[in-house]
């Protein structure tokens, strides 16, 4: 059976947009903003280069890693709200049973991470969360895919990513991963693009494509 490496925000748990909303009071404060696209396209960054290639873009002088400070902060107390999202229960019963491999791999940093899973009351289920904090290059995806696969003690090609974020998922694919897509910032007519297979929720994945 392969291994499935999880994304969070948008997969396991829903906290509402508040990294992107988070992005944008920190925006703010430098008297500017960040649209959503110009969001989307950068999740695979780390936090402070994102607000680098913003800044630069509207040509405003600002101390990115302070931004990205404040980021956090705004972020930290959204995030006491996440809730968990349908079909979590249903699939982590179903990798028990089969005894498949699983974990968490996640472009947020681990501060946010373990705020969030505390939050829903997973943290106990995922002995393997892999986060931003995991490497220090800027483009942090595929590097957490290849850490995953390594603390799974698997080849990249026997892992299996779960995502929302079709740009992710397109990367997972360049690096030899089956991937599933979670409809949600995409349609599923978006996800086919690049995804193997796509659902509403987690709880719809099936063990046969696992195999």
């Amino acid at each position: 059976m392969k291994a499935i490496v999880f994304d969070i925000d948008g997969v396991l748990v829903d906290t509402v947009g508040s990294f992107y909303t988070a992005y944008n009071e920190a925006m703010k404060s430098v008297g500017s903003y960040i649209t959503e696209k110009e969001y989307l396209d950068r999740v695979h960054l780390q936090g402070y280069k994102i607000f680098e290639e913003i800044l630069k873009i509207r040509g405003i002088e600002a101390d990115a890693k302070e931004l990205n400070h404040l980021k956090n902060k705004i972020v930290n107390n959204m995030l006491k709200n996440a809730k968990l999202k349908k079909g979590v229960n249903e699939i982590l019963k179903m990798l028990s049973e089969n005894n498949i491999k699983y974990c968490i791999a996640t472009a947020s940093e681990r501060e946010q991470t373990e705020i969030i899973l505390n939050a829903v009351g997973i943290s106990h289920l995922f002995p393997i969360v892999v986060t931003a904090s995991d490497t220090e290059d800027d483009d942090v995806k595929p590097n957490i895919y290849y850490i995953a696969a390594d603390r799974l003690k698997e080849p990249i090609e026997n892992c299996v990513l779960v995502e929302d974020s079709l740009h992710n998922i397109k990367v997972g694919k360049s690096i030899g991963m089956g991937c599933i897509g979670v409809i949600g910032k995409y349609s599923k007519e978006g996800l086919k693009e690049a995804a193997d297979y796509v659902v509403g929720h987690v709880g719809e994945i099936k063990t046969e494509w696992l195999r």
